[in-house]
């Protein structure tokens, strides 16, 4: 069955490379998905926030690609992967929910690989940050006590680069 689950700040919900049975779906809070690479160094890849899923490679046995830490305190619903297809039949407004957040997603990783095709990484922070402050559920959200200022993105208006003020509002945003 369905069932909560909270994580206190820096609290691991996934561990890259395990077996996963559950998808989850974030009710409250933020958490990073990072994977770890061959020099020991913690890529981000990204960050899950309120109605996002993870461990959608549950699905089809795979095993986790990423770990997904905490960036605040969180509340996630977990749903067994062998449970869905009864949940489904069941609660068929679950199921289309489930399949629009895949959906959602599958058009985020696009934006996303947008953003890291930029060749400056001042161009691929202001692209970030853009697409960041496009999220409804950022808009008025609060990550480690900081509110987001309403517009974090200012750029040269010649070279599309991210002004200096921007990346110090980044830095101290963090």
């Amino acid at each position: 069955p369905l069932s909560v689950w909270r994580l206190a700040q820096d609290g691991v919900l996934l561990r890259e490379g395990s077996a996963g049975q559950t998808l989850y779906v974030v009710r409250s809070g933020s958490l990073k998905c990072q994977k770890t690479l061959e020099d020991g160094y913690e890529q981000v890849l990204a960050l899950a926030l309120a109605g996002d899923l993870l461990g959608f490679e549950s699905l089809h046995g795979a095993r986790r690609p990423c770990s997904a830490i905490a960036l605040e305190d969180c509340t996630v619903y977990a749903l067994p992967t062998t449970e869905l297809r009864d949940l489904a039949q069941r609660a068929p407004a679950l199921d289309a929910a489930l399949r629009a957040g895949l959906s959602r997603q599958l058009a985020r990783a696009t934006d996303t690989t947008e953003i890291m095709a930029a060749v400056s990484s001042d161009a691929r922070l202001a692209r970030f940050l853009l697409r960041l402050e496009t999220l409804p559920m950022v808009k008025d959200a609060t990550f480690g006590g900081s509110s987001v200022a309403p517009t974090l993105v200012e750029t040269d208006q010649t070279s599309g680069n991210v002004t200096p003020g921007t990346i110090d509002l980044f830095l101290d945003w963090r």
